[in-house]
């Protein structure tokens, strides 16, 4: 008779053999390596060496030496792993940075000898869409303490109002507060918001600062993935339904602003990059122009359809942390740490007026019909009319204010804080018509 204890011994030991033998896959163990540690330098905006693996197709493909970056079935002759273990800090990779660590390459060499081979939907594909997305904690039943509101933004009706948490969006009644419902599943820090005025998909970025980030739409009714737009080593700092909703803008860490469809999450075209961070995203009322405000001081216009440059602006001395369209777009209003609003020409930056509203960081910008409102550190909303940006009409808040949103069916206009404090202002009003805590 055969001893059960023997036989269980026998199928643990196999059971352990098999996933000892388990075949590294690229999605899961290569790309997130590569995405992290190499995509800076070898991307198209900076292929450096005229080598890029941006994608897995580029990935295998030779840069200005010629020769194989990896041959299948020999680690040996591929100069990527060759590269990774030179001693000489002129040739090894990643140059300037800390080397590989020996997990990690042991994991790239074995990758190859054991084929190099591709388990993704397209090679043609950015690396982020090889890479599973990561299961993310559940949010906090309750919060111990307040958390910042880095992004609100309105439902199509002006009901309700979603609004960042840890690790989930909020959705609460924008009249007085009330939760409706947590919408779970996300990074650790949701730092932009926007839903489109056909309210079938919410747009969502953020991420965990210096780990990784995502911007994703989903059923604003239920949190339901229905595409991820792209995912990063670091935060996803952007997002922004294009007027008609056909489109989603966004940008983030890697100084890319990147263009989808919104109906499937397709990337549509790379526009021209920054030097650093982009921070925040506006488009024209016609959904021709985008215009991007980035961590490397300037403010850039580029044509959506063509993906090409417009207008570079440089004037101002500090990060740019916000930028909108006047109207009629012809002319882009932009803040941000130099404490200062300047209103250029968005054809050929030319500038037409500068003016500070006080000692105050401004963190956002929001156009309206009858004129831009800006919020910062000093905790105001001001509302400056087009006819006179520099006479603003000031309206009660509190705490440094981190972001705007408008209701696109009422006129109303919220500000969050980064005491968690939400506020809802009715047109015309001085003093809020509700105030909020966004923490359940």
């Amino acid at each position: 008779m055969l001893n059960p204890l023997r036989i269980l011994a026998v199928l643990f030991f196999a059971a352990s053999s098999l996933v000892a033998e388990e075949s590294v896959r690229f999605g899961r163990d290569i790309a997130p390596v590569l995405q992290a540690r190499c995509l800076a330098c070898h991307r198209a905006e900076k292929a450096r060496g005229r080598y890029r693996l941006d994608t897995f197709e580029q990935l295998m493909k030779p840069g200005a030496g010629g020769e194989a970056p990896v041959v299948a079935g020999n680690s040996a002759r591929s100069v990527l792993h060759r590269l990774l273990l030179a001693t000489d800090p002129d040739d090894r990779m990643p140059q300037e940075s800390e080397p590989l660590g020996a997990e990690e390459i042991a994991r790239i060499r074995r990758w190859i000898d054991e084929g190099a081979r591709f388990d993704g939907a397209d090679p043609a594909a950015p690396l982020s869409a090889s890479i599973p997305r990561p299961v993310q904690p559940a949010a906090p039943s309750t919060y111990g303490i307040a958390v910042p509101v880095a992004a609100l933004a309105f439902s199509p009706d002006g009901a309700e109002l979603a609004m960042g948490g840890v690790h989930e969006v909020l959705v609460r009644a924008s009249a007085d507060g009330v939760l409706k419902r947590r919408l779970g599943g996300f990074p650790e820090r949701v730092l932009s918001l926007s839903w489109p005025t056909n309210g079938a998909r919410l747009a969502v970025a953020g991420g965990s600062p210096g780990r990784s980030g995502e911007a994703v739409l989903v059923d604003p009714s239920d949190g339901r993935l229905l595409s991820v737009l792209r995912s990063l080593p670091d935060v996803v700092t952007a997002v922004r339904f294009s007027p008609d909703g056909s489109k989603v803008a966004v940008g983030g860490t890697d100084s890319l602003v990147t263009l989808h469809d919104a109906a499937t999450g397709a990337r549509l075209r790379v526009l021209p990059a920054h030097a650093d961070w982009v921070l925040a995203l506006d488009w024209s009322a016609d959904g021709k122009w985008l215009v991007s405000a980035s961590r490397d001081r300037t403010v850039r216009v580029a044509d959506a359809v063509s993906g090409e440059a417009v207008a570079s602006f440089t004037e101002h001395a500090a990060p740019v942390f916000a930028a909108v369209f006047t109207p009629d777009a012809k002319r882009v209003l932009s803040a941000g740490r130099d404490r200062n609003l300047r209103l250029w020409d968005a054809v050929n930056s030319e500038s037409r007026n500068t003016f500070s509203p006080g000692e105050t960081d401004l963190f956002a910008l929001l156009a309206l019909p009858d004129g831009a409102l800006s919020a910062g550190s000093d905790g105001v909303v001001r509302l400056h009319p087009w006819a006179s940006l520099t006479n603003p009409v000031r309206h009660r808040a509190g705490g440094r204010l981190l972001s705007l949103a408008a209701d696109p069916a009422g006129g109303r206009f919220a500000a969050g804080a980064f005491d968690g404090t939400v506020r809802v202002w009715m047109p015309g009003m001085v003093e809020p018509q509700a105030e909020f805590q966004s923490a359940p």
